[in-house]
């Protein structure tokens, strides 16, 4: 069974989606286009949803540094890489897509690893917000650089972001 939720918050509502359990999908909704034939809404209480908003609440109020949750390996064997190398950069830091790049054996891949960042479809839980370029900058974000922005900041200053929590809606 595929469920589907909106979170929101107020860095912009995150389109959920899961299968068996298994978070297949968190994607900014003004990014992205999405298809609900055939979903079942996970607004029942209990439901495996739920417990990602829950984890993505503690997150955005700067109480949690990881996460729970089984997430769905769902790109190409180089995606899949990429990806297990992001989600190991510590939460409050950074890393370059070149030094990524070098990390999967192609030191001139960085613009693959762009790629990859970019066809990312668990954002947060793969923390692709934090690859920067090699000069320091944000560079680019699927959901937009202020955002990458406003997450960084996040994880750099929790105690100062008490903001970021969901939206009452």
């Amino acid at each position: 069974m595929t469920e589907r939720k909106t979170y929101h918050s107020t860095l912009g509502d995150l389109l959920l989606e899961a299968e068996n359990r298994t978070l297949t999908m968190c994607k900014w909704s003004d990014t992205t286009i999405h298809d609900n034939e055939g979903c079942v809404s996970s607004c029942s209480m209990g439901g495996f949803l739920d417990i990602v908003s829950s984890e993505l609440d503690e997150y955005l109020a700067g109480k949690r540094k990881t996460f729970d949750i089984p997430l769905a390996d769902r790109g190409t064997p180089f995606d899949n890489i990429v990806w297990n190398l992001i989600a190991s950069i510590p939460y409050g830091d950074t890393m370059s897509y070149s030094q990524i790049a070098r990390m999967t054996g192609r030191p001139g891949g960085a613009r693959a690893v762009a790629n990859a960042c970019r066809r990312n479809p668990l954002c947060i839980f793969i923390p692709c917000h934090r690859v920067i370029a090699a000069d320091g900058s944000l560079s680019g974000y699927s959901g937009g650089r202020e955002r990458k922005k406003r997450l960084l900041q996040l994880e750099k200053f929790p105690d100062q972001q008490q903001c970021y929590i969901r939206k009452n809606m």
